[in-house]
């Protein structure tokens, strides 16, 4: 369920093009925190310009209050993958 909600955030994302998410529930041992563990690859078009780091934060940025705002009732720690193709 809530990686279909990360292909809806993408979807209309110019900055990059969701190539897999991988989210968790963890059992880690932070007292008081239920955490969810989002890992996501992407992949940068062609167009786009920003740095690996510009689009990881900003994604990052935007995937942690978009699940804040829906009122989920855990800490989403993220990371974002830059994937990059090989040159031909």
């Amino acid at each position: 369920m809530i990686n279909a909600k990360f292909f809806d955030l993408f979807s209309g994302n110019a900055m990059a093009k969701l190539v897999k998410s991988s989210v968790s529930f963890t059992r880690a041992d932070v007292e008081d925190q239920n955490t969810l563990l989002c890992l996501i690859y992407v992949q940068r078009p062609d167009n786009v310009i920003a740095s690996d780091r510009e689009i990881s934060d900003r994604l990052t940025s935007e995937i942690q209050n978009h699940l804040i705002q829906k009122n989920f009732k855990a800490t989403p720690l993220v990371n974002v993958n830059v994937l990059e193709p090989p040159n031909n």
